[in-house]
């Protein structure tokens, strides 16, 4: 049996220092030991990451083809 390897606050420090300076996340991951799922679901769950949102771009290209406005 394996032990557990939590999320701890220094790991959590690594991941933020490094994003910040632009590592990529393949770096970070190797730096906490953790796999990618789990450095990018961090990130985007806390804001290091935007999720895409292209439906009010869509939604407005097509009103403005139509001639109408939002």
């Amino acid at each position: 049996m394996t032990t557990a390897n939590p999320m701890n606050s220094a790991r959590k420090a690594i991941i933020w220092r490094e994003w910040k300076k632009g590592a990529p996340m393949s770096v970070i991951c190797r730096l906490i030991e953790k796999p990618p799922a789990t450095v990018f679901s961090y990130l985007r769950y806390h804001g290091g990451i935007e999720t895409k949102d292209t439906s009010e771009a869509v939604v407005s290209v097509v009103y403005a083809r139509a001639g109408r406005h939002l």
